[in-house]
């Protein structure tokens, strides 16, 4: 396992439930999808169902208290509220085993 990706943890929420939570910089998505996938990605993979099914996965199995999409979608100021009342504002994310 390689080192550790410290992301906020609004970042990885909006990821997860793909409701936006924080505008995310497309460095930094390529970065987090990544580090969870387990392989360097581009963007044109990144935008593939079974890359995002995967790393939504990951970090829901990393981070399985975050809120789901339709906490998000019902209403996303309690779902920020509760990402950072569990996890606090960042988190530090394990890489994925998906790519092996």
């Amino acid at each position: 396992m390689g080192p550790k990706l410290v992301v906020r943890t609004h970042v990885l929420a909006s990821i997860a439930t793909g409701v936006v939570l924080e505008n995310i910089q497309r460095e930094e998505m390529i970065e987090l999808f990544s580090q969870l996938y387990g392989k360097t990605l581009s963007m044109d993979e990144i935008s593939t169902s079974s890359v995002q099914d995967a790393v939504s996965k990951e970090i829901y199995n990393q981070f399985p208290r975050l809120p789901t999409k339709a906490e998000a979608e019902k209403g996303w100021e309690a779902a920020l509220t509760k990402v950072v009342s569990i996890y606090g504002e960042s988190v530090e994310v394990a890489r994925g085993m998906h790519a092996n």
